[in-house]
Parts: C-alpha cells; structure tokens; sequence
C-alpha cells in the first residue's frame, strides 16, 4: 500500500491532538494517510509494576477494561479522521526498564532519553523500517518531543534517523505546546517550543501552516472527543477542550485556523 503521509503518533490520542485537522482535511484531498502509534502495550500485572506505575495508574483509575477500550477508542478517532492506521506495540514508558534502571517518577519521564533506552530506540526502528517497507511513503510527520516526555523523545529520535530518506515535518506536541495547559504534576517539565526548536538537531526548521477550515477542526474535535478515558484527565471536560484547541489553532478570529509544522527549507 502506498501513503502519501505517514504519522508517527507516540501514544494512541497524540495524532488527533496535535494535526488531526490536517489529517483530515489530506484525505479530503484524496491523499493516503496512515498513522502509525508505537506505545500501545500496557502491563497491568501487579506483580512487575513499579511504584510509579502503580501511581499513574491510581491517577488515571486505569483498569484492564479501560486499557482494552482504548484501541476501540482510537479506532472511533481514526474513522472521524478518515486514514488508515497501525500499532507497533510497544511498551509505554512507564513499564519499561533495562532491569535496573526504570522512568520511575514524572521527573524521569519528562527527562532527556537515558543511554539505556538504547535498545528499545533500535528495536522500534527495525519495526518501522520493516513497516516503510510494506507501506511504500511519502513524507513522515513526526512529533517534536515539545514537552520533553520520553516516549516523544523516542518517536523523534527515530524520525531524525529518517531524514535522509525522507522528507520530514515535525508537529509541536498537543497538549505540552499550549501554555493553557502547563505541568500540573509534580517534576513535570513544560519543554516549550522555543527551547525545543533551539535544540542543535533542530537548527534551521522553518514553520510551514496548514490553513485548516472548520469542518476539519469539527472533525480534530469529534476524534478527540472519542478518546473518552483521556477528555476528563487533559482537559477536565469536552467544552473546556474545545475552547482550548480553537484558541491554539486560531489566534485571532481575523486569521484562519491553522497547524503549524516544522520543517528543513
């Protein structure tokens, strides 16, 4: 199958939040997307969680029920969407270690990538080589890592190595990108944009804006609204949402809204 637009999505909403009105308004245009989300495995046995994870569990009342409806929310979102897409199955951050070390603290997770995640960087990339050749692409959308967590790092990581092959666009991350939310746990860290495109790997990415209309916006807000589990938890509630994302995508009603992407010249 071939694509002309490949999404790497980190976790099962960061495609919707951050350009699903993009993603939208592509397939309108009769181009083929595909999102591809890596870290939709979860480990809920009792028995091998940390007490972090125990404690990001506590805070988001996560059951096995919930981490299995999760996939049967993201399928919702990407009809909403209209694309086509792909898990890799990876372990989310908060279940990985190398057997001594873990991300065992808000800290740690919104830390720069430890060495010993090595690894795991370059199993997943054996994955999405394997998957870019089985779905022939024309342009990888990655994350930025705005925000700074761990698994963004990864995602990033891995569409850097890409570059050479491809043509790249980097989306700020939805909800770390917006003041509006800002940390609201203990050692989270607030990455912002500034700093992330001040990073050296990032020097020379020039902004380029998807002008994106209502009924695509409309459709960004229905996919997210079928993430259920995760509304109450970013936003408090489905009217706060929508006016938080309308306000990013559109900073004064004298523009149109748009999405913005980071890219080489």
């Amino acid at each position: 199958m071939n694509y002309d637009h490949m999404v790497l999505s980190p976790h099962l909403d960061d495609a919707a939040l951050s350009c699903g009105a993009s993603i939208n308004k592509w397939v309108e245009q009769g181009k083929r997307v595909i999102v591809a989300t890596f870290f939709t495995r979860y480990d809920l046995s009792a028995d091998s969680l940390t007490d972090f994870a125990k404690q990001v569990h506590a805070e988001m009342d996560l059951t096995v029920e919930d981490a299995a409806a999760r996939r049967l929310e993201d399928h919702q979102a990407m009809l909403q969407l209209g694309c086509d897409y792909v898990y890799l199955d990876a372990l989310d951050a908060i279940y990985r270690s190398n057997g001594e070390c873990a991300h065992n603290s808000y800290a740690a997770l919104f830390a720069d990538l430890p060495a010993w995640e090595n690894v795991h960087i370059e199993q997943l990339f054996r994955q999405l080589a394997q998957l870019l050749e089985s779905h022939r692409t024309g342009e990888i959308i990655a994350p930025l890592a705005v925000g700074n967590h761990i698994d963004h790092q990864l995602v990033n990581r891995l569409a850097q190595r890409l570059q050479a092959d491809y043509p790249v666009r980097y989306y700020p991350d939805y909800p770390y990108v917006d003041p509006e939310f800002g940390p609201n746990r203990e050692g989270e860290s607030q990455y912002s944009l500034v700093n992330t495109l001040a990073r050296p790997e990032f020097t020379g990415l020039k902004a380029r804006r998807e002008v994106i209309a209502e009924r695509h916006f409309q459709a960004k807000l229905r996919a997210i609204g079928a993430y259920q589990s995760q509304v109450d938890y970013l936003f408090e509630s489905m009217p706060r949402m929508e006016q938080m994302l309308r306000n990013h995508n559109q900073v004064n009603t004298a523009e149109p809204m748009v999405e913005t992407f980071w890219s080489q010249p």
